[in-house]
């Protein structure tokens, strides 16, 4: 378990869709790719416990529970217990770099392409919805 609250220098990566690309998709002879999205947020890290803890996981429950709330003080004091086995942080970023690639270089090849995406399975789906925003499509 980590001792510190604060710890310096991480890096975050948060993914978005990726998936195979073809070489037969292409009109042109060429290597197969894989396509993706991701974000890297390099910052720092703060552990958050006790009552900063159990406001933040209140915080969530209400947020997510919200049809049928849920009070974390009506929890058993053995359930509650087991909120010493969450390491809650939070997360503050410096620099925060956007990362793709959308066969973007690939212009002759976005319809096939995407058409191709959208036959395939959820993450594809999203990939190709992806695609058609950054390539201002509907």
């Amino acid at each position: 378990m980590v001792k510190t609250r604060k710890i310096t220098n991480v890096l975050c990566i948060f993914q978005g869709p990726d998936a195979y690309i073809s070489s037969k998709w292409y009109q042109k002879e060429d290597v197969p790719t894989w396509n993706y999205l991701s974000v890297h947020c390099y910052g720092t890290v703060y552990k958050v416990e006790g009552d900063e803890l159990l406001h933040d996981l209140q915080t969530m429950l209400n947020t997510h529970e919200y049809k049928a709330p849920i009070d974390l003080n009506s929890y058993h004091p053995q359930t509650l217990n087991q909120i010493n086995g969450i390491f809650g942080f939070r997360l503050h970023f410096q620099d925060i770099h956007v990362s793709f690639k959308l066969s973007q270089h690939k212009k002759q090849d976005h319809a096939k392409i995407i058409a191709e995406l959208e036959t395939r399975d959820d993450k594809s789906k999203a990939l190709a919805r992806e695609m058609r925003k950054f390539l201002g499509q509907k």
